[in-house]
């Protein structure tokens, strides 16, 4: 049996704000935890011919969208976010930086010694002499005792205490426009200085920042940006509302600067994707030409998809002028000599080229300039659904790259070899749900798409699951997300967010005839609100989600209905107090998992188990997870339960993500533990003789490195390598000339981590402490044969043995000759899959604080060291 190889799963950051430098450096700041495969949180620097400048790293660390405003000053950059640390030190939701090298300025913090309220910044504007900021964001001091708008002096960083506008508390204000001495600011509020103003204001820029109390535009929802024409007459503003000033104005509109800010009869009126209103989120202007990025599928008269060109004069679409990106758009900037428009969101495509969060059009033709559209500026993808027939291991989720090769939203590994395959269907949006017909020709597929590889198909579908293609004939659409898919037989139940399905009334859950995708008329449950899971015990069909009544009958969140019929069970009840996310059905027992803490009038945190026939619960077994349950596996003989969610503890044992119980009476399996990361959750579990597949939205499970593991006795099906990090061990590794790279690049004061994509073989692994590696790894055994006698490994009762090991110089590439001199680095973590060949007289070393991760094609001698080889 193989080992899975290691999966790196990407969906698209957000970009919120961009800025340019002199030199034609773009630097982007969003939400985003990694760029090109190196892990870094987002911030980053791109050079004039749009690579990653990997010097440069402030080191901003945060949650959700860390970064949300940035604004350039001479060779000073100031953020704004929903941070908390910069470069090490405390800096929340605001900082400022050296431009050259990205540290944090220490000398500059507007936050008081000793704060330690929630602070969110939004936007930035500096004031025309460069002395003073304003700063708007989500904060009730900052400082001093203002709430959402601050002026603060860029020489000390002290806050104007005499500049209070008088926002409420709770106010917010994302945007800003400065126009001569007027301050416009947009955002989520309703007064200013008690007197009613809804989302968007003016204020006087000097002495106390009073309102301006003749203007009064008056917008009905959020206001995210705002542009003053270039004559200063006019104000442009983008957000969610629908009406401006009593006029109808769906996102965008255009009002005047002076007198009571009136609108006028301006109106691009974007158009909505479906299931979204239209917004718009970024503007820029350069002469007759406004630039609209949003999420909307029409706008100024044209089709346009989240991006386009407006004319000032008539708010028409630029008929020529067609970027066509396929998900939101958060940020524009026109470069300094007006040819290019820089366009940052959380889209992966622009056009038709791969493109994630990220990408610069010509700003005439709206052509993509290349160069700037192969960065890879991402956060972690998920795993949602897993499904095997036979090799074929098939995963699903939310993520449009595996190991860095396009491959949207679905994915194939040859369980076998443990190879990812060139295999996938470019579905447009997230996949949620997976089903395999009996004979393995057919997979059922269920999500937010609502397009394939340009078939149309709104969130359900059925592909050959031999090329992944999209069987014509069989189109049965539903007008929201699919959440749950059952088969059996020729029976296909599907579950989700839609209200209607192929025109029929079955809402949220409905029995399509799987060969044709025909509806089943006369079978309707009729939930009152969303199914998120399935699951089939006989003709019994149990049905867990967010509903409260189901067929007419209170059912809260979990109910049981015949599968023939529809009919819902009259005396089965366990109403849950909050979401059920899976089920699994054994015997007479079910097992249900999701968010709530009671269920059938019980305390349960998370987990229960009821008896199927009718429905009570099993007092004496419950394994109280402090966190949510998301998926379920039994093993075979019934004994063991096998738990994936966000929870941190059973029992009050700490346990993160994943766990294992016993069926008899919860206990926790205390050796039967993963070491799994603490972010990311376990969404999908699948259990097969060979060990549990584990897939969701982590990056480490097991001492590895990957978003899908496979689970063999408790242990990943993986080989890790620790070293003493006051220890350091030479060895001879020979293989193909492809080596690793440091991250970052940090020259010869080592590196804090090296990544190289790939993964490893073992042949074995089982509970008597053996392990067969296969025979590429170790030296003395023929790459042309070679067998367990000599190849293999006996593990000692740590599960170790020692080994020698040596790993490739810093994040230089891989040397055309062998190395025949000395060489030292230090990393905290290595991980690599292939290395190159040390040459007579060479000599490789390195040190490792934390863990070494090793791959096929490398070699370690029998000489003793100071590293082990773990199975985990």
């Amino acid at each position: 049996m193989a080992d899975l190889p290691k999966i790196q799963l990407d969906k698209p950051g957000s970009i919120n704000a961009i800025v340019e430098l002199p030199d034609g450096s773009v630097i982007v700041g969003g939400d985003f935890s990694r760029i090109n495969g190196r892990e870094q949180d987002c911030i980053a620097r791109l050079k004039p011919d749009g690579t990653v400048d990997d010097g440069w790293n402030p080191q901003i660390r945060g949650s959700g969208d860390c970064v949300k405003a940035m604004l350039l000053a001479g060779n000073k950059l100031y953020v704004g976010g929903i941070f908390r640390q910069v470069g090490g030190k405390a800096r929340k939701g605001i900082c400022r930086l050296d431009v050259a090298t990205g540290q944090v300025d220490l000398g500059w913090y507007p936050v008081a010694e000793g704060d330690i309220t929630h602070k969110s910044v939004y936007s930035l504007i500096l004031t025309p002499t460069g002395n003073e900021l304003f700063i708007g964001g989500n904060f009730e001091k900052l400082g001093k005792d203002i709430v959402a708008v601050a002026k603060v002096s860029t020489v000390t960083g002290d806050v104007d205490p005499n500049w209070n506008p008088g926002m409420a508390t709770g106010s917010q204000v994302r945007a800003m426009a400065l126009s001569g001495n007027s301050l416009y600011i947009g955002g989520n509020f309703s007064t200013v200085s008690g007197i009613g103003r809804n989302n968007i204001a003016k204020l006087d820029a000097d002495g106390t920042g009073a309102l301006d109390t003749t203007w009064n535009p008056d917008a009905d929802s959020i206001v995210s940006t705002l542009i003053v024409s270039e004559a200063g007459d006019k104000l442009y503003a983008g957000g969610d509302f629908r009406n401006v000033g009593g006029f109808s104005r769906k996102g965008i509109a255009r009002m005047d600067s002076t007198g009571n800010g009136s609108v006028d009869s301006w109106d691009a009126a974007p158009v909505g994707i479906p299931g979204f209103i239209a917004s718009v989120k970024a503007l820029d202007l350069a002469g007759n030409h406004l630039y609209a990025g949003g999420q909307f599928a029409e706008i100024g008269g044209q089709v346009r998809s989240n991006i386009a060109r407006l004319s000032t004069m008539d708010a028409s679409a630029d008929s020529a002028w067609n970027p066509n990106i396929n998900k939101k758009v958060l940020s524009l900037l026109l470069s300094a000599d007006g040819s290019r428009l820089h366009v940052g969101g959380r889209f992966f495509k622009t056009g038709q080229e791969d493109s994630l969060s990220f990408s610069t059009v010509d700003s005439s033709g709206g052509n993509l300039i290349a160069g700037f559209n192969d960065l890879n500026i991402a956060d972690s993808g998920s795993i949602q659904a897993l499904e095997k027939n036979g090799d074929n291991l098939y995963f699903a989720g939310d993520f449009v790259r595996v190991n860095g090769q396009p491959r949207f939203f679905l994915g194939k590994i040859n369980s076998t070899t443990g190879q990812a395959q060139d295999w996938g269907a470019d579905f447009n949006s997230s996949v949620w749900a997976l089903a395999l017909s009996s004979d393995g020709s057919a997979l059922y597929v269920g999500g937010d798409f609502t397009d394939i590889g340009g078939t149309q198909r709104n969130h359900l579908a059925k592909l050959s699951a031999a090329n992944a293609s999209v069987i014509s004939g069989w189109d049965r659409d539903t007008n929201g997300s699919v959440r749950a898919l059952l088969l059996n037989g020729n029976d296909l139940y599907v579950g989700g967010r839609f209200y209607i399905i192929q025109g029929g009334t079955q809402h949220y859950l409905a029995k399509l005839f799987a060969d044709t995708g025909a509806l089943n008329t006369a079978w309707n449950a009729d939930p009152n609100q969303h199914v998120m899971t399935l699951e089939l015990s006989g003709s019994d069909l149990f049905v867990g989600g967010i509903f409260t009544s189901m067929g007419g009958l209170s059912r809260n969140r979990l109910a049981k209905v015949n599968a023939g019929t529809g009919a819902v069970d009259p005396a089965w009840v366990a109403d849950a107090n909050s979401t059920v996310r899976v089920l699994l059905a054994k015997d007479n027992a079910l097992y249900v998992g999701g968010h709530f803490t009671e269920i059938g009038g019980l305390t349960r945190n998370r987990i229960a188990r009821l008896n199927a026939s009718n429905a009570t619960i099993d007092a004496n077994w419950n394994p109280d997870a402090n966190g949510d349950v998301f998926s379920l596996a039994l093993s075979g003989d019934g004994n063991d339960l096998y738990l994936g969610g966000w929870f941190g503890s059973i029992k009050g044992t700490e346990r993160y993500k994943i766990a294992k119980i016993s069926t008899s009476g919860a206990e926790l399996d205390a050796e039967w533990d993963l070491s799994m990361s603490t972010s990311g959750g376990v969404y999908a579990m699948l259990l097969e003789s060979s060990g549990v597949y584990a897939g969701g939205e982590f990056e480490h499970i097991g001492g590895k490195s990957t978003a899908l593991g496979n689970i063999v006795d408790g242990h990943l099906l993986t080989v890790t390598v620790t070293a003493d990090s006051y220890q350091a061990q030479k060895g001879a590794i020979s293989s193909e000339p492809e080596g690793i790279k440091c991250s970052p690049y940090t020259g010869y004061r080592g590196c804090e981590q090296a990544l190289v994509p790939g993964g490893y073989t073992l042949t074995a692994a089982s509970a008597d402490l053996q392990m067969s590696i296969s025979q590429e790894w170790i030296s003395g055994c023929d790459s042309a044969g070679g067998g367990a006698a000599t190849c293999g490994v006996a593990l000692n009762s740590n599960r170790t043995v020692e080994v020698a090991l040596t790993c490739e110089l810093y994040d230089f590439l891989p040397p055309e000759e062998p190395v025949i001199s000395s060489m030292t680095t230090t990393c905290n973590s290595i991980k690599a899959t292939k290395g190159y060949e040390i040459g007579k007289g060479g000599q490789v070393r390195f040190r490792a604080s934390s863990q070494v991760e090793l791959g096929p094609g490398f070699r370690v001698s029998d000489a003793p060291g100071f590293f082990s080889v773990t199975m985990q």
